[in-house]
């Protein structure tokens, strides 16, 4: 990566497109759009290499025809462009590493249309008004992520990958992403409208591979959902009945997530619900359903009980449990792991023999296209010494279970491979679209020891 060629002349024809209030180009009213919004990374390693993370100009575009301009006035000029929603990041995904134009799309929020089929959105939409348009038509998104009270719709699809709905609909390329239109990175910008398995292709790719400008999501039947848990004493149980309740598909359930002690206890703003030895399944299902889950809980020997009100449970699902547990323990490290549905227990078990008192682990249950449950793995590592994570992930390969590597921002290696995408494919796509690597540079291509060893100063 070169250092960016902004020039004082770019700035000023910058400011002639978006306006002096638009463009943030003092460093410390810039600092806000240089961290994730919970101001901290998940990865020790991430925040090192983020700690000099800087942008030439903030630009917060008012309308799709200033996007336009602005992405043009880049290209011509070779400067990058890193798109950012509401900078929920676990990455570092919209956090720039070689300067340029910090992109603030979140202006652009507004619901274009909606169908009994579907909704079509600018990227800056926040989810829950694309959710409440859908409720209108008696319909919801069929994938939401855990954050939908403030994820941007092109900031969801660009940096993740499963949320809300995936126990029954799948991660987001199984057809969770109707279509995609992205404003092109050559010389001029070009807009392409991406529909099928050709939307895959912007889908956990951090914008490298396009400025999302519209996204169009598929609506499945409204339901009212509850939220309750249920707390057990042994984890295989816990894990065994989460697992009965994710297969059982007389259920209609919007969240199973499977949290291993003391993980539940670390949830802060909920802490008197868990003692230190109690596991727990997480559930969003209908009313209808609530009293038969409680049957199954106790089958397993745990008992049911009814979410407060406030917060949601979703804020516990998720990558939430990392967030929660580095809270308690600001040391904790973690592990992204997909489990084999066929000897899930085994792993489980060889896991916790292995490494109890120091991993922990957190499950989502994910319904692929063919019937299959993806076990989808965040594990907490506690105050690790340095070869600690090392070596448990060797141990995890060893035993058949993928890793998805989260110390990372590169995308190959943070699981593109693992995503059911075609990485040659994409690679081809984005030397079309983006010639010049202008697109969030440094994210896609290489490995992390050397980006983050040549990244721009």
């Amino acid at each position: 990566m070169r250092s960016s060629p902004v020039t004082q002349a770019f700035l000023d024809e910058l400011l002639a497109i978006a306006g002096r209030e638009r463009v943030i180009l003092d460093p410390e009213e810039q600092r806000r759009y240089l961290f994730d919004r919970n101001f901290t990374l998940y990865s020790v390693l991430l925040a090192d290499v983020f700690a000099e993370r800087r942008a030439d100009a903030v630009v917060r575009p008012a309308t799709r025809a200033m996007l336009t301009d602005i992405v043009r006035l880049a290209v011509s000029a070779r400067v990058p462009l890193t798109a950012r929603g509401a900078g929920l990041t676990t990455y570092g995904q919209s956090l720039p590493l070689a300067g340029g134009v910090l992109l603030d799309i979140r202006d652009l929020d507004r619901v274009l249309d909606v169908t009994p089929d579907a909704v079509t959105v600018e990227p800056g939409v926040i989810l829950a008004a694309a959710e409440a348009a859908a409720h209108a038509q008696e319909r919801e998104l069929r994938v939401l992520p855990s954050n939908y009270p403030v994820s941007t719709a092109a900031g969801f699809v660009a940096g993740g990958s499963a949320g809300l709905g995936s126990i029954r609909h799948g991660f987001l390329w199984d057809g969770n992403v109707a279509a995609a239109e992205i404003l092109t990175a050559e010389d001029p910008p070009r807009f392409l409208t991406l529909t099928g398995s050709d939307a895959n292709l912007v889908i956990h790719a951090y914008g490298t591979t396009g400025v999302i400008t519209r996204l169009t999501f598929p609506l499945a039947p409204a339901r009212a959902w509850s939220e309750a848990c249920a707390t057990f004493l042994s984890f295989e149980a816990a894990a065994r009945c989460a697992y009965h309740l994710a297969t059982d598909t007389t259920f209609a359930l919007r969240l199973c997530a499977l949290q291993q002690a003391p993980i539940p206890s670390f949830f802060q703003p909920v802490r008197g619900l868990f003692t230190p030895e109690q596991s727990a399944v997480l559930l969003m299902l209908e009313e209808r359903d609530v009293s038969r889950a409680a049957e199954i809980a106790q089958s397993f020997g745990g008992a049911l009980f009814r979410w407060p009100s406030r917060p949601s449970i979703s804020q516990f699902a998720f990558n939430h449990s990392v967030l929660w547990s580095r809270k308690r323990h600001p040391q904790a490290s973690w592990v992204q792991l997909v489990f084999s549905e066929e000897r899930l227990f085994e792993q489980l078990s060889e896991l916790s023999a292995r490494f109890g008192g120091k991993m922990f682990q957190h499950v989502e249950f994910v319904r692929r296209p063919d019937g299959s449950i993806s076990p989808f793995n965040r594990s907490v590592i506690l105050d690790p010494e340095p070869e600690e994570t090392r070596t448990i992930i060797a141990f995890c390969r060893d035993l058949g279970v993928h890793v998805i590597n989260p110390h990372s921002y590169v995308l190959e290696e943070i699981g593109m491979t693992a995503l059911a995408v075609d990485v040659e494919r994409a690679r081809a796509f984005k030397a079309r679209v983006d010639p010049w690597s202008l697109l969030n540079p440094g994210k896609f291509g290489g490995t992390f020891y050397e980006n983050a060893t040549t990244k721009a100063r």
